[in-house]
């Protein structure tokens, strides 16, 4: 077996400190919000994260997928990476969805 096989594609090294740096950043903005629920401007800077962050994992793991068919042989590596990335979709889903139901209790949305 070849080193280079070993190694991954050079487009897919950034894909895990994305995910590790998405999650780490949601977990700390979640801390904050727990210590802290009145906090508008956390809820904002939170909402903004959540977009920049769903837009840049959106395109890691379209990359990601699009190299497990250019490299085959890499297919473990990239799957690993993928799962990576992949993972943390349930944390957010778990931490925007607790965000929410304590914000919508916080915050009076008058229309």
């Amino acid at each position: 077996m070849d080193l280079q096989q070993l190694q991954p594609p050079p487009q897919a090294k950034y894909a895990t400190p994305l995910a590790l740096v998405s999650f780490g950043t949601g977990t700390l903005l979640f801390v904050l919000f727990l210590c802290n629920p009145n906090s508008f401007d956390l809820l904002v800077y939170g909402l903004l994260f959540v977009i920049l962050a769903v837009f840049a994992n959106l395109l890691m793991l379209v990359n990601l997928i699009f190299l497990l068919f250019i490299y085959p042989e890499q297919r473990e590596t990239i799957a690993v990476k993928l799962l990576l990335l992949i993972g943390n979709i349930p944390v957010a889903w778990v931490y925007l969805s607790f965000v929410v139901q304590k914000a919508s209790c916080v915050v009076p949305l008058n229309f």
